[in-house]
């Protein structure tokens, strides 16, 4: 309901009121006598049950005023949650709707009110003219009063708008904690399944079901990092927003403040005596002791998006952004490290009070702590933010390495690398693009990787002899690139083998947190026959006086130990036997074998995990027989867990083949030609793959290499030849020949040594000079480059000839000079040194500027250069050039634009 109320003046006196006394001087009456404070009229304005606005109208000395005399709910009540606010700020958009519609009413009041102090002040009309003014001002602060808790109000139901999305994202970032937690769970469980099986396809299954929970899991992480990302910012809006609050209610108090004095002010009579003055200047003093403790508000500003850490990559864009508030507004300063921003680098903005500072085409020397410090008479605030820029190139960690593979066999590449931004990877066979590379992480927990380092495989399966070469991995971000390469070696169809099996060790078998190795080991292994699984016992027969050695492989991890047994008792290295050990594969040798020889040999492989025990018993007999073989082991390899296994590997003996298969020399990677200077390390490298052993021998310009005169290696098909420090007698025509009994291969390049050269370059450069007429004028410079530069001296284009006026030294060491013993005012102009050799040449230019000794002035130099380059390579020339490049004087506008 809308109810509007007036009341008739009451003499109600303020605290600052006197009465009069009849023993008083009426002479100092008016000098101690202070003016009342009366109400003249009060308004009621009522919206609904539960707001209510008392404006009253006060009479004090000759002024009239109108204020709120109360208010409910009080005026900074913004309510206790999202429902409160927006019930306050419906209920005081309807007050206001209904105090404008009064808007007639209270100006008849007011009308009143002036009438009202007319009569009772007298007939003064500038008074009265006044009064009315006061009035309809302070009718004027009223609206505005209101329409400042209209905006409190609004930004409350904004507030607590975001503390309820802030709830949500609370709730949110619990789900996805409890997500993750229940990840662990599944993951943990498929590793109990796993742990059980023994098939080798149910262990790759649990790693690919594993690597897919943890995949999501990551997404999950990501997600949750946003979001803790997001409440951060949200939550440092939500403290600014409360802190400006408080600042708005101090502000109140302060425009209370100010308003109560300057009505005290007003209403004292200045009086017409000593001793009234006298008591006003104490009235004044108190006012000034108050203003010393009043509330000093120093002004404030907050953080929109500034960073305590801000990481970009480099030739990006950079902005920092913060609002700041204060009256008067702040003066901004930028600073880095410190020190005052670039000026040239940085730009500094404030728009509505923004403060934004830009750094165009970022680069490294950008990166350190920046600051904005505001102040203003009342006091200074800073912000600070931490940016690095980051430019990381790809860089290979791991490299390739080369590889032999079987014929219908596979292989595995295996490279890691690391940059910023996370690099892309490619796989090329001789400049061809190659599928099938599978990325792993190298490094996986519940929170960001802390560094992006990354692992990279390309599987071949069924390998052929047409996928032997050259495999190159190439790594890319915007940064940069970097590449590795690695030679696959192809050899023949595997022989026929006639197959049995014996049991030579045993390995660990333990599970995979995230990734699978999968590892292929062979080796050629001599044993006697009758070494066999399953312990049976048969008889071998050697003849005496002869040499017999068991060997066998055994791998374990970790590493088993290895005894030798002799009829069931130990057996040690002794002046008949000796026991020996290469890594994984053990001996036991027998030097002289004898009668007292003959018995049981036992061999026992044993580690913490299990044991593996091969027997055979050693006769007497008229000749030699060995048995070959070449046992095969295939090994999972896994990170290790507590839960540990051990499995029998079953080893295949093979016989020596049946039929062996020839081929004939091929270079997978050829020679290339190499063009170098004098001095550098020259080095020729070929891959060949061929099948029997290949023997290789090099040759200059169709002759053999003498051995010792050059660095020569071949190993595992690859073919080198390094020339420590190239001369200009080691340049021709470099052939590699590889034979075999199956045929010939050759392979040639081509390499050229040039001489050492550096384009001309000044180490002391012309400077412009200005004399007077009549003055000596001596230039010098400095010039170096390989050959020794041949210089000229030009004057306005025209090549300057050595004569008395102009005299051209040369000093030696490259120092050359230009004397003029008496300059003129006709020499005048531009002059430089040409400095030129067979690599290039380089300019040096000033300007000569005579006059007379009354006319001064400075000009500054220009230095140019151009380079040129001509090498020959193989009967062709290529020509390099350093292309146009312009410069501009400093002290004018006129700019040198040079070509080559």
């Amino acid at each position: 309901m809308d109810n509007l109320h007036s009341t008739k003046p009451s003499s109600t006196e303020g605290e600052d009121a006197q009465p009069s006394s009849a023993n008083q001087n009426p002479e100092n009456h008016a000098d101690h006598q202070k003016p009342s404070t009366t109400t003249i009229s009060t308004i009621v304005i009522k919206a609904g049950d539960a707001t209510r606005l008392v404006l009253a109208v006060l009479q004090s000395g000759d002024h009239v005023r109108l204020e709120v005399d109360s208010m409910v709910p009080p005026m900074l009540d913004v309510g206790q949650n999202y429902e409160e606010a927006i019930t306050l700020q419906t209920q005081h958009l309807d007050l206001i709707a209904r105090l404008q519609s009064k808007q007639a009413n209270v100006e008849e009041l007011l009308s009143n009110a002036d009438s009202l102090v007319a009569e009772k002040s007298g007939t003064d009309s500038a008074v009265y003219e006044a009064m009315a003014d006061s009035l309809g001002t302070a009718w004027k602060d009223l609206n505005q009063q209101i329409q400042i808790r209209a905006q409190l109000l609004e930004q409350a139901v904004e507030f607590f708008s975001w503390s309820r999305k802030v709830g949500h994202l609370r709730e949110l970032l619990e789900t996805l904690v409890d997500a993750m937690s229940y990840g662990d769970k599944v993951i943990e469980k498929m590793r109990e399944i796993g742990r059980v099986v023994q098939n080798s396809e149910r262990v790759r299954e649990t790693f690919v079901a594993c690597e897919k929970i943890e995949q999501e899991m990551i997404r999950i992480n990501e997600r949750a990092q946003n979001l803790r990302d997001l409440w951060d910012q949200k939550k440092s809006r939500l403290d600014w927003t409360i802190r400006v609050g408080h600042v708005y209610g101090k502000l109140k108090e302060i425009e209370q403040w100010v308003t109560d004095m300057k009505a005290r002010l007003q209403n004292e009579d200045l009086g017409d005596s000593e001793m009234s003055a006298e008591l006003l200047l104490n009235e004044v003093r108190k006012i000034l002791d108050e203003a010393k403790v009043s509330i000093q508000l120093p002004n404030r500003f907050y953080q929109i998006r500034f960073c305590d850490a801000l990481q970009v990559n480099e030739h990006s864009d950079v902005t920092l952004t913060c609002e700041v508030t204060g009256y008067p507004f702040p003066t901004i300063v930028w600073q880095k490290d410190s020190r005052p921003v670039s000026a040239v680098r940085c730009v500094a903005t404030i728009q509505n009070r923004k403060c934004m500072l830009t750094i165009r085409n970022a680069t490294c020397a950008e990166t350190g702590d920046y600051s904005c410090i505001a102040t203003n008479t009342a006091g200074s605030d800073v912000t600070k933010a931490t940016v690095t820029v980051k430019a990381v190139p790809p860089k290979f960690v791991k490299t390739l390495t080369n590889g032999i593979a079987d014929h219908g066999s596979g292989h595995v590449f295996n490279c890691t690398f690391f940059g910023m931004p996370s690099p892309s990877a490619r796989w090329f066979k001789v400049k061809v693009d190659v599928g099938g590379d599978v990325l792993i992480f190298m490094q996986i927990t519940l929170s960001l990787l802390s560094e992006w380092s990354f692992n990279r495989r390309l599987v071949l399966n069924n390998v052929a002899k047409s996928q032997a070469g050259i495999y190159t991995a190439v790594a890319r971000n915007c940064c940069g690139e970097a590449r590795c390469q690695a030679t696959l070696q192809v050899n023949s169809r595997p022989q026929q083998l006639v197959q049995t099996t014996a049991t030579v060790g045993a390995i660990e078998i333990s599970f995979l947190k995230l990734c699978l190795v999968w590892i292929f080991l062979r080796r050629s292994t001599k044993i006697l026959k009758l070494v066999r699984t399953s312990f049976k016992r048969e008889n071998v027969c050697a003849p005496l006086g002869t040499k017999v050695t068991f060997e066998c492989t055994v791998v374990g991890s970790p590493a088993p130990t290895v005894s030798w047994l002799f009829n069931k008792q130990p057996l040690v290295s002794s002046s008949w036997c000796q026991v020996s050990a290469d890594r994984e594969r053990h001996m036991l040798t027998i030097r002289d074998f004898k009668p007292e020889h003959v018995g049981l040999y036992d061999v026992v492989a044993e580690n913490k995990y299990g044991t593996a025990t091969s027997s055979g018993r050693l006769q007497e007999q008229g000749g030699t027989f060995l048995a070959f073989c070449q046992p095969t082991f295939r090994i999972w390899k896994f990170s290790v867990e507590e839960q540990r296994s051990i499995r029998r590997i079953q080893m295949a003996d093979q016989r020596a083949p049946i039929e062996a298969a020839i081929e004939p020399p091929h270079f997978v990677q050829p020679l290339e030609s190499r063009a170098v200077y004098e001095q550098e390390e020259v080095r020729f490298e070929g891959i060949l793959t061929g099948t029997p052993e290949i023997r290789t021998v090099w040759l200059k310009d169709g002759q053999l290499i003498a051995d010792g005169t050059h660095r020569v290696q071949f190993d595992k098909g690859k073919a080198i030849l390094c020339i420590d420090k190239a001369e200009f007698r080691h340049a021709g025509r470099y052939s590699c020949r590889a034979d075999n009994a199956a045929g010939t291969a050759i392979s040639s390049a081509v390499l050229t040594v040039k001489a050492e050269s550096t384009p001309p370059d000044f180490i002391n450069h012309l400077v412009s000079q200005e004399i007077c007429e009549g003055e000596q004028l001596c230039w010098e410079a400095n010039v170096c480059g390989i050959p020794k530069p041949t210089v000229k001296w030009f004057r306005n284009g025209d090549e300057i000839s050595s004569c008395p006026e102009f005299q051209i030294i040369d000093r030696g060491n490259g120092q050359h000079a230009l004397l003029v013993p008496c300059v003129q005012l006709e020499d005048t102009g531009t002059y430089t040194l040409v400095a030129e050799n067979c690599s290039g040449e380089a300019r040096s230019t000033a300007d000569l500027l005579v006059k007379k000794r009354d006319q001064l002035s400075r000009v500054s130099g220009c230095t140019t250069r151009v380079f040129e380059e001509n090498v020959q390579v193989d009967m062709q020339t290529s020509t390099f050039h350093a292309g146009q490049m312009l410069f501009t004087s400093p002290t004018s506008s006129s700019s040198f634009g040079f070509s080559s």
